[in-house]
């Protein structure tokens, strides 16, 4: 269980949030959704431990906690497999034993015969898969998504989010996402929650339940009451955005 207690955070004075509190339960998936600049990116760094609280409880589940960020922050000398297999290397895996792994995700994510590229020369969505493979690598029990999907067309993402799932589905890890897009939001979760500008708190949680069609992003966004949830979701942001 990912467990945040009464967690603060500001830089030069001014409050990112405080005594923010947050409780996600093994193998479920929660987005988080507001505001631009409102401290959901902040959140997920103070979660991972790139940076401390103030003050207040961060508990996470067993290690290793998975942290993908908005820049895939690619190395350029490393090619885009050897960039994947970073993580495990940080963590003294052989990476010989890690081969059939890593080119099996790039199957996987649409990246067949991309493995010797170079970060120079792969598009921005590319990019963007690389860093989620190396996230995925380490086999992270707690994963941060950082606006994971942005830079993929709307194939690759489908693509990329079905693993996704299907990584979640077989692990039990638990997810906390940052997203923009209410419909991703929405496919992927069991939960919403809606934050507000700073000091970020959580003004609204949206309980999602599309049955067994939650298992695929494309069958979940055709259930019926999927368009029901887009409509609570995006009016609750316009008013807390009036506010």
């Amino acid at each position: 269980m990912l467990h945040l207690k009464e967690i603060a955070k500001s830089y030069n004075g001014d409050p990112v949030f405080f005594d923010f509190s947050l409780e996600v339960k093994q193998g479920e998936v929660a987005a988080l959704v507001g505001p631009t600049g409102c401290g959901k990116s902040t959140l997920l760094r103070v979660v991972a431990g790139v940076e401390p609280p103030d003050h207040g409880i961060v508990e996470t589940p067993r290690p290793p906690v998975g942290f993908m960020l908005q820049d895939p922050l690619l190395l350029p000398w490393r090619s885009l497999q050897e960039n994947a297999l970073l993580g495990s290397e940080v963590r003294g895996v052989n990476v010989r034993f890690r081969q059939g792994v890593v080119q099996r995700y790039f199957h996987l994510f649409g990246l067949d015969l991309q493995e010797a590229q170079y970060p120079a020369a792969a598009s921005g969505g590319m990019r963007q898969r690389v860093a989620l493979i190396r996230t995925l690598m380490i086999d992270p029990q707690t994963l941060l998504l950082d606006e994971p999907f942005t830079s993929l067309d709307f194939h690759a993402k489908i693509k990329v989010q079905r693993e996704l799932l299907a990584y979640q589905e077989k692990t039990a890890a638990t997810i906390l996402m940052v997203t923009h897009d209410i419909e991703d939001a929405i496919a992927l979760s069991d939960y919403i929650l809606i934050v507000s500008d700073r000091p970020m708190r959580i003004k609204s949680i949206i309980k999602i339940d599309l049955g067994l069609w939650k298992k695929d992003p494309v069958e979940a966004r055709k259930v019926p009451g999927f368009r029901d949830y887009f409509a609570d979701v995006a009016g609750k942001l316009r008013y807390d955005g009036a506010r």
